[in-house]
Order: C-alpha cells, then structure tokens, then sequence
C-alpha cells in the first residue's frame, strides 16, 4: 500500500492535520506512539497559546490566522479567560 502523505502523532494536531490532507484527497497513513486519549501530545496541558507575532518567520501568520478562522468559535471562551 502507498500513502501521499505520512503524519507521525496522532493527537490534536496530527488528527487535525491527517482530517484536512485526506479531505482535500490524499492517501494519508496516521502512526501514533502512546494510546488513545493520552497526555504526551503537543497540544495537552492548560498552558497552551496559540501566537500571531512568529520571530523566526513571518509566513506562519497567515497560517495561524487561517487556523483560528478554521477552529471557529471553539477558542471564543478561551480567549476570554473562560475553561
């Protein structure tokens, strides 16, 4: 079997990104080292942000305000100061 694209971890962002590359039609294999619903993710803990000023290039801005128009209002309450 062959795969268009690879992602390695499947937690919040490697989910996301395998959803997005297999809608948009390619064969995607998702690989994950820990099991379901584990904490050792890039996106786990209560000290998340997410930034819109980027030092080492300013080509991330576009993409990070792509991703918050993309989550919606899921980041509303967080915003906020609301858990």
């Amino acid at each position: 079997m062959t795969y268009d694209v690879i992602v390695a971890g499947l937690g919040g962002m490697g989910s996301a990104a395998a959803y997005h590359v297999a809608r948009r039609g390619q064969r995607v294999l998702g690989l994950e080292r820990f099991g379901k619903a584990h904490d050792q993710g890039s996106s786990h803990g209560g000290s998340r942000i997410i930034r819109q000023a980027y030092f080492e290039d300013s080509s991330y801005v576009p993409l990070t305000l792509l991703g918050l128009r993309t989550m919606g209002g899921t980041w509303s309450g967080r915003r906020a100061g609301i858990s």
